[in-house]
């Protein structure tokens, strides 16, 4: 089993992790920062890893967001992890984070090019939990 963990001085309004995009192993492949998000049902990337990783889509998909309804493309790639072996191959993607739609309204550093949804999530063991007087994010890999 292999673990990301991150230690947080103090309660954190956010979990925020490192993560790799991209075609699959040996291809191209975007380093950029994710927000774990447990109300979004599933995993969303910005339009810019989408222009990054020059990625086609003719599928579409119907999605509710706190931004309102939408019909993002979809799209197909791998997620992984800095320091983890495992990563999430042919995740179902939407395109055009939620968060792009705020740029400008809210601080840059809660600016994410990638959402981690429940369709990651649910497949491992996420847990926050106090620990010596710090929050510990860890989410386990199975």
């Amino acid at each position: 089993m292999e673990t990301i963990k991150i230690a947080y001085e103090n309660l954190s309004p956010r979990i925020v992790t490192d993560v790799f995009v991209g075609l699959g192993k040996g291809l191209k492949y975007v380093k950029c920062r994710a927000l774990w998000d447990t109300g979004s049902s599933r995993t969303s990337i910005s339009e810019g890893i989408v222009s990054d990783l020059e990625l086609e889509s003719s599928e579409t998909s119907d999605i509710i967001s706190l931004t309102g309804e939408s019909r993002p493309f979809i799209y197909r790639v791998c997620i992984g992890f800095p320091d983890v072996q495992k990563c999430f191959i042919d995740v179902v993607v939407d395109g055009g984070c939620p968060t792009e739609l705020l740029k400008g309204k809210i601080d840059e550093e809660d600016i994410f090019d990638v959402i981690i949804g429940m369709d990651i999530i649910s497949q491992g063991d996420f847990r926050l939990k106090p620990e010596d007087g710090k929050h510990i994010f860890t989410f386990d890999l199975q």
